[in-house]
C-alpha cells in the first residue's frame, strides 16, 4: 500500500529480485505490521480467515482499488490468513495491534482488522468517517511495516526493523 510506512524490500539485481520473490512465495518470510485501530477487538489475540475477493465497480490498480471478504468459493477469491495481538490499548477507543500475514494479499491487513470490527486509524478506504484521528492523532494511515525476516538469496537471513514514522510516534 503506498500510504504504508516502515521496511521497503527492493533488490539491487534480477538474481537478488527473483530470489527474494522465491522466498515470499514459498512463505519463506515473517512481516510485522504495527497498527493503530479504532476500538478494541473482542479477542486479544486471534487469527482472521477469511478470503479477500476484489470489490466491483472499483479502478483495477491503485487508488480505486477495493477488496472485501468473500467465501473461498466466490469467483477470484483468494485465500487469505491474518494472525493478530493487541499489544496496548486506551480505554475501548484505540487499540495497538501486532498484525502478521500469513498470506500475501492486496490490503489484506486492513481489510481483516476492519472485519473484526476494528479499522485502522486514518484508513478512510475500509473505515469510512469513523476512523478519523483525534485530538493529536492524525488523519493518516496508521499502519507499519515494522519488521521482516526473509531468507537472503545467497544464503542466511535478512532482518529489517524500521522505525515509526513522526504521525504515528506522536500517536504512540
Amino acid at each position: 500500500d503506498r500510504d504504508t510506512s516502515g521496511v521497503l524490500l527492493v533488490a539491487r539485481t534480477a538474481s537478488a529480485a527473483s530470489g527474494l520473490s522465491a522466498a515470499l512465495a514459498q512463505r519463506d518470510a515473517s512481516k510485522v505490521y504495527w497498527a493503530l485501530v479504532r476500538g478494541v477487538p473482542k479477542q486479544k489475540h486471534g487469527i482472521v480467515k477469511a478470503a479477500l475477493v476484489k470489490e466491483g465497480g472499483h479502478g483495477p490498480r491503485g487508488r480505486d482499488e477495493r477488496m472485501t471478504t468473500a467465501d473461498e468459493s466466490e469467483e477470484g477469491a483468494k485465500f487469505a490468513l491474518t494472525e493478530y495481538a493487541v499489544v496496548a490499548t486506551a480505554g475501548t477507543e484505540f487499540a495497538w495491534v501486532a498484525a502478521r500475514p500469513i498470506t500475501g494479499r492486496t490490503h489484506q491487513i486492513r481489510v481483516h482488522l476492519a472485519s473484526l470490527g476494528t479499522p485502522i486509524v486514518g484508513d478512510f478506504k475500509y473505515g469510512g468517517a469513523d476512523v478519523r484521528g483525534r485530538g493529536e492523532i492524525a488523519d493518516k494511515l496508521h499502519l507499519h511495516a515494522r519488521q521482516i525476516d526473509i531468507a537472503r538469496p545467497d544464503g542466511g537471513r535478512l532482518n529489517v526493523t524500521a522505525p515509526l514514522p513522526p504521525h504515528m510516534e506522536k500517536s504512540w
